[in-house]
């Protein structure tokens, strides 16, 4: 292990976080170059591991006793990571990223809520949570660059999670009636500029 390697794994994630962001700050070819790195990054993420991410958040993090249980902080927190990163995807022509980020989102959503998140969730994090994967979704749709095939993957499972009876039916966390509306109208919208070609 080199001496660098040895201080990296010293810090925490915030602290490495911290000084990338100042370092980068201090030269703009630096950080072009890092930004161009981040970008490169993400255009060889496959959708396979950013699912993997997604379903990764959900994972049981806490201990009470001998169950484990949800930590919706930290799902949270690194739900707003990913959040941010898919949103830099599209930016740099990868909008199936968002895409499965978003539906990935809401299915793990689904599946692991419990009576811990209603209780956690007096802040209406979650409900941000949900708005924002919904969000995802729609920005993607209506990205120039995603492609037909894309666009009709994101409108299907939009429609499977708002057909069936699920938290999003009981709870008011994102109307997912309401965002496959709005991803035919998109969707619409595209066939008529390219009729009136």
């Amino acid at each position: 292990m080199s001496k660098v390697e040895n201080y990296i794994n010293r810090l925490s994630e915030r602290e490495l976080r911290q000084y990338i962001d100042e370092f980068v700050s201090t030269d703009p070819k630096l950080s072009e170059r890092f930004c161009a790195f981040i970008a490169d990054k993400l255009c060889e993420s496959s959708a396979e591991e950013e699912i993997g991410a997604v379903v990764r958040a959900f994972a049981p993090t806490k201990l009470r006793g001998k169950n484990e249980v949800k930590n919706w902080d930290k799902i949270s927190t690194e739900s707003n990571r990913l959040f941010k990163r898919a949103k830099t995807a599209i930016l740099h022509g990868r909008p199936d990223i968002a895409i499965v980020v978003g539906l990935t989102w809401l299915e793990c959503f689904r599946d692991n809520y419990d009576e811990e998140a209603l209780y956690h969730d007096d802040d209406g994090q979650l409900n941000l949570d949900c708005e924002a994967a919904a969000d995802l979704i729609e920005l993607a749709v209506s990205a120039a660059c995603t492609t037909q095939e894309w666009k009709e993957v994101a409108l299907k499972e939009v429609n499977k999670l708002a057909e069936e009876e699920s938290i999003y039916t009981y709870y008011d966390y994102v109307d997912l009636e309401a965002l496959l509306h709005r991803l035919e109208i998109l969707m619409e919208d595209e066939d008529d500029e390219q009729y009136e070609e």
